[in-house]
């Protein structure tokens, strides 16, 4: 799903994961469009794998976003995993510490 020029958004499943691939930029511009359906996919009593292999940009409010998908993701009894970051997305998720609490897969 196309949400703006800037930003897309897809959802499928693979076995019992709900998997939500990013495309795009996550900012300050996109993330308000995207929270209500990552809320909507992240507070499911299951596992939610973000993929954001086609993600190229992540700024301070996309790595809030995805705090706080993981933290209502944990309070509903789920959990939320991050898969196929990019460099420029991984080095901010770190510089910033985001990945002391973000369960991030280690493959590239």
């Amino acid at each position: 799903m196309d949400l703006r020029p800037d930003i897309a958004l897809e959802t499928a499943a693979e076995g019992d994961l709900a998997v939500v691939r990013l495309a795009g930029e996550l900012d300050a511009a996109t993330s308000p469009i995207l929270r209500p359906k990552l809320l909507e996919e992240a507070t499911r009593p299951a596992e939610t794998t973000l993929d954001l292999e086609a993600l190229r940009f992540c700024d301070a409010a996309g790595l809030r976003l995805l705090v706080e998908v993981t933290r209502q993701a944990r309070a509903a009894g789920g959990s939320v995993r991050l898969r196929h970051l990019r460099p420029a997305v991984a080095r901010v998720v770190e510089v910033t510490r985001c990945d002391q609490f973000l369960d991030i897969d280690d493959e590239p």
